[in-house]
């Protein structure tokens, strides 16, 4: 039984970071492609 959540907790892990990832990447690639004018200003 032990052994099965380990490998539960494990593999949620690797799946968050990968989200986590995937979301830095992608959110990179957007501000690259979308054009200037069309982007929101964010006030301080």
């Amino acid at each position: 039984m032990r052994g099965n959540v380990e490998m539960i907790v494990v593999g949620a892990l690797t799946v968050a970071f990968i989200a986590i990832f995937f979301d830095t990447v992608l959110g990179f690639f957007e501000k690259l492609m979308v054009p200037k004018g069309l982007r929101v200003r964010r006030s301080n």
